[in-house]
């Protein structure tokens, strides 16, 4: 895949969408909860669904940061391609629904190789979001 990619000049656009990867991925072991399990469960105390909301949005964020850094990270190791990388990310929690339309992650067959391998790269190397406390 990279003996071609050097040549490559278009840009490689890299989505995330911290929610829709979430949900994704709740029902493996050790997964994360999606934050619409969490606030249901927390629905008769808004203290708490609120302190949930503001973890949420903290967890997304630094996941976020991190998944970025290790996209680019894995561009500079190839020379040519690192200019080309950009990363668009969607950390809003409610995204990745019906009601709340976002960035769409990639898939794998369905997308371009190099965003595939760098996207795919990259959640092997963070890991999935956590996120602490709730009810």
């Amino acid at each position: 895949m990279f003996d071609l990619a050097q040549y490559r000049t278009e840009p490689i656009q890299v989505t995330l969408n911290v929610a829709e990867l979430v949900l994704v991925e709740e029902g493996s072991p050790g997964g994360p909860r999606s934050y619409d399990d969490a606030v249901y469960e927390a629905r008769d105390d808004d203290d708490l669904a609120t302190e949930i909301s503001h973890q949420y949005v903290e967890a997304y964020s630094a996941y976020a940061e991190r998944f970025t850094a290790a996209v680019q990270a894995e561009a500079e190791k190839h020379p040519g391609l690192s200019g080309l990388v950009t990363v668009t990310v969607d950390t809003n929690i409610t995204t990745g629904t019906l009601d709340a339309p976002g960035v769409e992650n990639p898939s794998e067959g369905d997308s371009d190789p190099l965003v595939w391998h760098f996207w795919s790269n990259a959640r092997e190397n963070v890991g999935l979001p956590m996120i602490q406390g709730g009810p």
